[in-house]
């Protein structure tokens, strides 16, 4: 359990052995120490290597810290509690139906583009400056997953708009894009051909990498137009 607690304060790294256990805490989850399952470290760490880039985890002995967890109502363990709407997942027991369950409740916003509606979702986004990443299949088991689109989604949330194609049935709007089976990086809502890059990856980590690598570099921030806050309490 040594191991364990050491995984649950400061995360991947905390496993290292020169880390330096300061100041760094990185995932939580509800547990006690006698409930099989959920405190093995192998099935939490999967979780967080599935679901990493969508959201947070944190882990809380309720063992140790039973004030805490009586705070929080947690009356069954294993419990996944999902902040911020609370939403609760008690008896986690499948790696499979917990990464769909959460992917569930973030509910990341993906298009599926169809000859019906691509003319209004390219007018709709059409002074977005985020850039496109269209999964074109025409095999279903040749491409991204259901799910590795919704990791993708929830992972470029606000950098990217990720959309699908099936080329199996949109026959007349692959022909358009001039793709059938590849995932395609756009810069913008024109669709340029000269301007997209073909991605040959199914990867969600690997594709997420990509699109940061095409974000624009961060702005350096000159001295003489920084300006300065000041935090304090009023003088009583």
């Amino acid at each position: 359990m040594e191991l364990r607690k050491k995984y649950d304060a400061y995360g991947e790294a905390g496993l290292k052995d020169n880390f330096d256990f300061g100041r760094q805490y990185q995932s939580w989850q509800f547990y006690q120490n006698d409930f099989g399952l959920c405190c093995e470290l192998r099935f939490w760490r999967e979780i967080a290597r599935e679901l990493e880039g969508v959201l947070n985890f944190g882990a809380v002995n309720c063992m140790d810290d039973y004030v805490l967890c009586n705070q929080e109502h947690i009356q069954q363990f294993p419990t996944l509690l999902m902040y911020p709407e609370r939403t609760t997942y008690a008896g986690v027991t499948d790696l499979e139906q917990l990464v769909e369950f959460v992917l569930t409740q973030v509910n990341p916003k993906m298009l599926r583009l169809r000859e019906t509606n691509f003319e209004r979702l390219k007018s709709e986004h059409q002074l977005s400056s985020m850039p496109w990443i269209i999964d074109f299949y025409q095999d279903p088991t040749a491409t991204l997953s259901s799910q590795s689109r919704k990791k993708l989604a929830a992972m470029l949330n606000g950098l990217a708009i990720v959309a699908y194609v099936d080329c199996a049935t949109e026959v007349n709007l692959c022909a358009q894009f001039e793709v059938n089976s590849s995932v395609v990086y756009y810069p913008n809502s024109k669709f340029v051909s000269k301007d997209r890059q073909i991605w040959n990856s199914f990867d969600t980590k690997e594709l997420y990498h990509m699109m940061l690598g095409r974000l624009p570099d961060i702005a350096e921030i000159q001295t003489d137009i920084l300006e300065v806050c000041c935090f304090m309490l009023p003088s009583s």
